[in-house]
């Protein structure tokens, strides 16, 4: 009966009627059925999904760690802007240090080893501003193991027209260095 009703619930489309992407998938943050918006997947836990909020919170549970290394879903089978075929096989560390081995990042330098230019997956640290590590620096985990590592595309942010933009009181968490930007007036 849970099975044929969460299959019921899960099938609904993926936009809510206010145009806020619905991705047909549970967090194990908080357990909440359906992620809207926001979705991270950890690339070092099996099937783990976190909502934005939990994310943003730094939620952790049995066998996940804050620090684990996350790729951030801008739709529901995308990542990078690029469609996913298969959840399971396309989006791993591996499957995607394979795919990206010849992207290269032309204007960012790892943090650690200084190399510039990124080649390969860049790791973002969501917690410091401009804080960024090749896939061998974030492999040897230099950085603070605390911090979130998100996975980066060379395409991972479309351009926004600058009159969509709308300055409020603070930045939002989880904004490549939260804690470090203040809009003062």
């Amino acid at each position: 009966m849970y099975q044929q009703l969460a299959s019921i619930f899960m099938d609904n489309p993926e936009y809510t009627d206010n145009g806020i992407q619905v991705h047909r998938t549970q967090c194990h943050g908080c357990g909440l059925l359906r992620i809207c918006d926001d979705r991270y997947r950890c690339l070092e836990c099996p099937n783990y999904d976190l909502c934005g909020r939990c994310h943003d919170q730094r939620r952790e549970t049995l066998d996940h760690r804050t620090g684990h290394v996350m790729v951030h879903f801008s739709a529901q089978n995308e990542i990078f802007g690029e469609p996913i075929n298969n959840l399971e096989k396309d989006v791993t560390l591996n499957s995607l240090k394979e795919k990206y081995r010849f992207e290269e990042h032309s204007l960012v330098q790892c943090n650690n080893c200084k190399t510039k230019p990124v080649r390969g997956l860049r790791f973002k640290c969501d917690d410091c501003r401009d804080y960024d590590l090749c896939i061998n620096c974030m492999q040897l985990r230099v950085h603070d193991t605390k911090h979130p590592l998100l996975v980066i595309g060379k395409n991972w942010c479309p351009q926004i027209p600058i009159e969509d933009i709308e300055l409020g009181e603070e930045l939002g968490r989880g904004g490549f260095g939260r804690n470090s930007i203040e809009i003062t007036r």
